[in-house]
């Protein structure tokens, strides 16, 4: 039965090929409108960026001011690609960044940094748009025999007049295999107004992702059962909160993998979008899927042996995400991914040049791409920071034409029903956890 799906799917897509002369999801080359690049003598590796108020901004870690450690850099360059500033934070010492939030001209990074005891704690910087700290914050807990915890901060969202950063602590954990999702609450000038903790015992429960949804806040992240050193099960986590912390609702999504991470998420209004990687059977999957306010699955994309890093950006009722594939045994090309909101037109377009580049972060402005990812070999990587042309806006139509004809319209139509009952789009299911438990502190 399965071999005859498969003849017929073949079949469809020969129709598809021969009568539309377009093949959805086919690799594109992005044409490159300018290259910017930073770095030192050290190795650089940037995590996010944003654009606002006529200025990009972005932020990651660097090991050229700090030797034998990192350091948080935060750059920003104006719409050209041409440097306006940098400045760095935690040298010397052993820091580094993976998220920022801009808002009314201040910015907000959230990470980690080691302490004394060479454990993380949880960092919040304030900066103005001029590159001034404001203010910092950092935030530590106790584990199990009154030891300090290791605590990283994932993700940073501005709430009304607070500041709430999510991420992962073993804070009040009763064992060496148990991490729980942690939420920090700050005012405007820098003061922790609360902490949450969400988990179960005997479970590893990672924050990575935060978002503003209605009059709450929704983190995603990943829930892992380890069974044995070589049995380990993996899935999809989402909880919904309110703006005091406390637990709404919470979901597994997906069936159970090898390994899940959560690189990103954002929302429209009515659907929320996570973005990570899969691991299965030793192959890597990158993935987005669209859920509702409460978790429940709407669909979901995959592309397999690529990686995505979570950049992520809606933009005119069009998903965004960039990520990289292998190209050889050790190069990289940065891929770029566009996806309608309902899941359809699904497209893959790469991006190359010299050399071996990665791709963390995405945004659309004007009628161009602007990427920011690593540049060069391991152990020699500088930042770039790119503006490509953006493939997604190019209206693709058949043989040369925008325009599809009745009966070709007939065909696709015929084809796209097939396709939708003779192969399951997704093989993920959502499950609701058991046992789950809030602690505060």
């Amino acid at each position: 039965m399965r071999i005859i799906r498969v003849v017929v799917l073949c079949l469809v897509l020969q129709v598809a090929v021969r009568y539309l002369g377009v093949v959805e999801g086919a690799d594109v080359l992005l044409g490159e409108n300018w290259f910017s690049t930073w770095g030192g003598a050290g190795p650089e590796s940037p995590r996010r960026m944003v654009v606002d108020g006529g200025a990009v901004y972005a932020v990651g870690r660097t090991a050229s001011t700090a030797p034998g450690g990192s350091s948080v850099f935060l750059l920003k360059y104006d719409l050209g690609g041409e440097m306006v500033w940098n400045v760095t934070w935690g040298d010397p010492g052993y820091a580094w960044p993976n998220e920022l939030a801009v808002v009314d001209g201040s910015i907000y990074i959230t990470g980690a940094a080691l302490t004394s005891e060479e454990k993380p704690d949880i960092f919040l910087l304030r900066y103005d748009a001029e590159g001034r700290l404001v203010w910092s914050a950092t935030w530590g807990g106790q584990s199990w025999g009154e030891t300090p915890s290791s605590d990283e901060g994932y993700d940073v969202e501005v709430f009304g007049d607070y500041v709430y950063v999510v991420g992962t602590t073993t804070h009040n954990a009763s064992s060496t295999n148990e991490q729980d999702v942690l939420l920090l609450k700050y005012d405007s000038e820098g003061q922790l107004v609360w902490q949450r903790n969400y988990g179960k015992a005997s479970t590893y429960e990672y924050g990575r992702c935060l978002e503003v949804v209605g009059n709450g806040l929704v983190f995603a992240g990943s829930l892992l059962e380890v069974e044995s050193a070589t049995e380990r099960s993996a899935w999809v986590l989402l909880g919904g909160l309110d703006a005091d912390g406390e637990l709404a609702w919470n979901a597994t999504v997906g069936d159970a993998y090898d390994g899940v991470t959560l690189k990103g998420m954002v929302q429209d209004g009515e659907s929320i979008y996570v973005a990570g990687s899969a691991n299965a059977d030793r192959v890597a999957s990158a993935f987005v899927m669209c859920v509702d306010h409460e978790g429940g699955l709407r669909w979901v994309e995959a592309w397999p042996e690529d990686e995505t890093q979570g950049g992520m950006e809606i933009i005119d009722s069009r998903l965004y995400l960039v990520g990289q594939a292998l190209t050889g045994i050790r190069d990289q090309d940065v891929v770029a991914y566009g996806v309608n909101l309902d899941g359809s037109d699904s497209s893959r377009t790469t991006w190359t040049r010299e050399g071996n580049q990665t791709g963390w972060d995405i945004t659309v402005v004007g009628e161009s791409l602007f990427l920011l990812g690593q540049t060069g070999e391991k152990g020699e990587t500088d930042v770039y920071l790119a503006s490509v042309q953006n493939p997604f806006q190019v209206e693709v139509g058949g043989r040369g034409s925008s325009l599809i004809s009745g009966s070709h319209l007939a065909l696709l139509l015929v084809g796209v029903v097939l396709v939708s009952l003779l192969v399951s789009r997704t093989r993920w299911g959502v499950g609701h956890l058991r046992g789950w438990a809030s602690s505060y502190g």
